[in-house]
Order: structure tokens, then sequence, then C-alpha cells
């Protein structure tokens, strides 16, 4: 989803990412990232099915991941959405989550 907002807002996201605007924007953006992974595995790690054995803490871990997404979209626009954001969206998944799942050490749904 986060791939076809940015195709849907190209000449935003690229503002943003490349620190043509407000430097604040792009913190903002990896800040709002960042907290809603936080809050997603804080979710997960609440529910007593879920097993989920944490390596670095949940921060850290929703830091990453929003700095690696925002990196590979940053790159995706400069060079002309060369892939669809489907296809982004499982390129980013595919380079992500193996370190994911064994950092987490579990499946993320």
């Amino acid at each position: 989803m986060i791939f076809q907002h940015a195709a849907d807002n190209k000449d935003l996201y690229q503002i943003v990412l490349r620190g043509e605007g407000v430097d604040q924007a792009s913190e903002r953006l990896q800040v709002i990232m960042t907290n809603a992974v936080n809050t997603f595995l804080s979710h997960k790690l609440g529910q007593e099915d879920e097993q989920i054995a944490l390596k670095i803490p949940i921060d850290l871990f929703g830091n990453y991941f929003a700095g690696a997404m925002l990196g590979v979209i940053k790159w995706w626009l400069e060079a002309e959405m060369p892939y669809s954001s489907e296809q982004m969206e499982e390129i980013f998944f595919q380079l992500f989550l193996p370190g994911a799942i064994q950092t987490l050490g579990t499946e993320l749904d």
C-alpha cells in the first residue's frame, strides 16, 4: 500500500525524500512509519498466542524498517518507477522479511 501511495503522490515524496523540502517533513514521515511499526509489534507482543522473541528493542526495529522503506521508495521514485507498486512491495518484503523473521522469531501477519 505504501508504494501505491508513493506513486500517487510522487512529487511530494520526491521533495520530502530528497531533502528539497523542510528536513522536518522527512523526519516526521520516518517517525510516523516507525510509530506504526512499533504499535503493530507492541500489539503482537500482547497477544498470548503469538510468540515473538525480540532480539533487539522494538523502537530500533521500527526505525530500521522505516528507514529501509523510505530508502527504497526514494530509489524507486528517482529511477522513474521502473517497477509497479505491487512489484516493489514484493521486492521490498523479499529484502526485508528474512532478517525481520529471524530477529522477531516469528512470521509477521
